[in-house]
């Protein structure tokens, strides 16, 4: 699964990043732009509960989420007034049911 922060090559450690934060952060500006200029628009982004709790052996995926979810509720602010909503997506490990399971 996860491995510790300095077991990984730095250049994984930035492709998170680049994938969580940076790649997320240029759509968003790019669309949130077109949005806002027409005075409407909905933004959804992935957050996670994952940026609320400590990721041991998971520390940057968990500090990558931990930016999303703050920024999103920043951004959601920014924009009340102009027509262009913010929304973060929280998704959370699911536990199948017994009656979801086939037998």
């Amino acid at each position: 699964m996860g491995r510790g922060f300095l077991d990984q090559s730095f250049d994984e450690i930035l492709h998170v990043i680049d994938t969580n934060i940076t790649g997320t952060l240029a759509l968003i500006h790019k669309v949130g732009n077109d949005m806002r200029s027409r005075g409407v628009g909905r933004i959804l982004i992935t957050g996670s509960i994952a940026g609320f709790m400590p990721g041991t052996f998971q520390a940057v995926y968990n500090g990558t989420k931990a930016f999303i979810d703050s920024f999103s509720w920043a951004l959601r602010n920014e924009l009340k007034d102009t027509g262009v909503t913010v929304t973060c997506l929280m998704p959370a490990p699911l536990k199948p049911s017994s009656s979801s399971v086939p037998t």
